[in-house]
């Protein structure tokens, strides 16, 4: 069964790049460009992980990892924040949000690869 990834992304290019990447690598991806698209998308079809910017329009990264991680239906669903800022900055908020793991921007492809099939196969264990 094709994994379902959500990418939660306001900058269309870099949406377009990890989707590209991801569906090369069989993945099947979901695309919103805000925190309220986002929030509605993964109520509604539950993915299998989130890739989360933490900067986005709406309801910001850090507020809405929070929202899904606080409610019992949805806390299970894996999600790696994504941002270009201070890397450091970006983990500890990360971590206060309850993200399952934090990667800069500008990843290693193979990292964000490995780094989603740990965080799924652990999801389904």
């Amino acid at each position: 069964m094709t994994k379902k990834i959500l990418i939660i992304e306001d900058e269309p290019d870099q949406a377009f790049i990890f989707s590209a990447r991801l569906k090369a690598n069989g993945y099947e991806t979901i695309v919103a460009n805000d925190g309220e698209i986002g929030l509605a998308k993964i109520k509604t079809e539950k993915p299998d992980l989130v890739l989360l910017d933490m900067n986005i329009p709406k309801i910001p990264g850090a507020e809405l990892c929070e929202k899904v991680k606080s409610d019992n239906e949805l806390k299970n669903i894996p999600i790696i924040f994504l941002s270009a800022g201070n890397i450091n900055e970006i983990m500890e908020i990360s971590e206060e949000a309850g993200a399952d793991a934090c990667l800069n921007k500008l990843y290693d492809p193979e990292e964000l690869l490995e780094t989603i099939k740990k965080l799924i196969k652990g999801k389904h264990n």
